[in-house]
């Protein structure tokens, strides 16, 4: 018999705690404890909590508990696991009609911040850059990817991405050993058509295999259908950055 998977064990749990705070007994033994020693409850990533989570802070909020939910509705990307971003939503309503947003970014560069407001739904505006002010663009690569193989070509041109990646780089006068290429697996860098035990330079990039820099320019790789409209990309450097084609 194989041992229980983390996220089975979880789910046992969250049943198990359902049970027990709908049941009058039990969860007149489990709330007074748990009311005299928090007086506050911060949710983090809320947005990926499920119908099961929900009904667990609901009935500790009704009980008297103080909650605080803390999410972005534009990350949640866990329905598969049972994330109901909407119900959160109307959940949320109930707490405060007046949610306070948070609009600080601490993390990155108001280039960057301008470039993700693109992908939210509504209308939301940038997020504040609080601790940078570089200006380092940023460089989308819409990537068209293979069925199989590494042949990734770069949708407006029809160049393969890498060769669209170091012309870029070349534009921005970023040199090639403050180039980083990462794929998914060593077999998808282009020109490769077997696995390697050991890290070689990769025809990717001609010559000794680029050393990662903190802010070297980056293009990423991963398998995916057979045409992506737009991969999300990204690639920094000294001078400019570039987002690394991805499947979404």
């Amino acid at each position: 018999m194989f041992p229980p998977s983390r996220s089975s064990v979880w789910s046992e749990a969250r049943v198990l705690v359902l049970w027990n705070l709908r049941h009058a007994k039990t969860a007149a033994a489990l709330l007074p404890p748990l009311l005299s020693r928090f007086a506050e409850v911060v949710v983090d990533e809320a947005q990926a909590y499920s119908a099961a989570d929900l009904a667990i802070l609901q009935l500790l909020h009704d009980a008297g508990l103080s909650l605080v939910l803390v999410g972005d509705p534009d990350q949640a990307i866990y329905a598969w696991r049972g994330a109901e971003p909407q119900a959160l939503q109307s959940f949320a309503a109930q707490l405060s009609p007046a949610p306070h947003r948070l609009t600080g970014n601490w993390r990155s560069s108001p280039v960057i911040c301008r470039l993700a407001s693109t992908l939210r739904t509504g209308q939301r505006p940038p997020d504040t850059s609080v601790v940078r002010d570089d200006d380092i663009p940023v460089l989308v690569l819409p990537t068209r990817f293979a069925d199989s193989g590494s042949r990734y070509l770069h949708a407006p041109t029809g160049a393969g991405i890498v060769d669209a990646f170091r012309t870029l780089a070349e534009e921005y006068a970023v040199p090639a050993k403050d180039c980083l290429v990462t794929v998914y697996k060593y077999a998808t860098l282009p020109g490769i058509t077997g696995r390697s035990p050991t890290p070689k330079p990769s025809p990717a990039w001609p010559g000794p295999a680029p050393s990662p820099t903190p802010r070297a320019p980056a293009a990423t790789t991963s398998p995916g259908p057979a045409q992506s409209p737009c991969a999300s990309c990204s690639a920094t450097g000294t001078r400019a950055r570039a987002a690394a084609p991805t499947a979404s």
